[in-house]
């Protein structure tokens, strides 16, 4: 509730839920919340650098980097998951 009222503490549950989507277990609709937020930069990254040359560098170059950020992201996030959801499911020897 707190997030709602204080701009600040709206930015600091933003990147909490950031950060505990990439470091920890997320839950299966935290990955899809993820995938809903990210994916369509990644995927649209490898377009906008085949257009760099129409688009001009000053325009593409920040595109390239965010989808590069986005892919790291999704990447992690999607990895988390599997191995961690996996690691709960088998037995420990």
């Amino acid at each position: 509730m707190i997030a709602a009222v204080d701009p600040m503490q709206h930015i600091y549950a933003e990147g909490f839920a950031y950060r505990s989507a990439v470091d920890g277990p997320p839950r299966f609709i935290v990955l899809f919340g993820m995938w809903l937020l990210f994916a369509p930069l990644a995927l649209a990254a490898p377009f906008i650098l085949l257009n760099a040359f129409s688009l001009g560098f000053p325009i593409a170059a920040p595109f390239a980097f965010l989808g590069f950020a986005s892919a790291v992201i999704l990447y992690r996030t999607t990895r988390n998951y599997l191995v961690k959801s996996r690691s709960t499911r088998e037995p420990n020897a």
